[in-house]
């Protein structure tokens, strides 16, 4: 498994990976690399940020909200989001009342991503425990500027827009997403 892990990450610039198999009752793992800027190794127990695993699971929560009758994904976000996170939005220049749904399910909102920002990066590894909150990520968005394109005309990959789905659904259903 080292030796996959090595050939599946080489080159990428990932200081470090871990991967664990199971089958049936038997669990077998290997990492390698870095876990932490401080050199820190890498084990199957380390805790690292599952980023866009995540997506898969947002998305299917929405369809099944729709599909219950629940969510229309054509809805604007400003009225199914946290309010503070509406009036962030607003104050940078972002037209919540025109982001539908169904635009950030597409990534076609006109969303930046936070996750691109180098300062946010650079807060990430200065604080590696911090839990970021939503608005926390969604301030890092606005703070990169104006939005990218009007909702629904272009494609711009954005975690900050599935960071706002995931706002949706708990707000929706009134539980948290995990």
């Amino acid at each position: 498994l080292r030796a996959a892990l090595a050939s599946l990450t080489r080159g990428s610039g990932a200081p470090g990976a871990a991967i664990a198999v199971a089958a049936g009752d038997r669990t077998v793992t290997a990492a390698i690399g870095a876990a932490a800027p401080d050199g820190r190794a890498m084990t199957a127990q380390t805790p690292v940020r599952l980023a866009s695993l995540t997506k898969t699971f947002t998305a299917a929560a929405l369809l099944r909200l729709w599909e219950t009758g629940r969510l229309d994904l054509d809805t604007p976000i400003s009225g199914v989001m946290a309010p503070e996170l509406d009036r962030l939005m607003r104050d940078g220049g972002y037209d919540t009342g025109a982001i539908s749904v169904r635009h950030l399910l597409m990534h076609a909102g006109g969303l930046a991503d936070h996750a691109e920002s180098p300062a946010y990066l650079d807060a990430i590894l200065a604080e590696p425990r911090h839990v970021w909150t939503r608005f926390e990520q969604v301030a890092a968005m606005v703070q990169l500027g104006s939005p990218l394109s009007a909702p629904g005309t272009a494609f711009a990959y954005s975690d900050t827009g599935y960071v706002l789905l995931g706002d949706i659904v708990e707000r929706i259903t009134g539980q948290t997403l995990g």
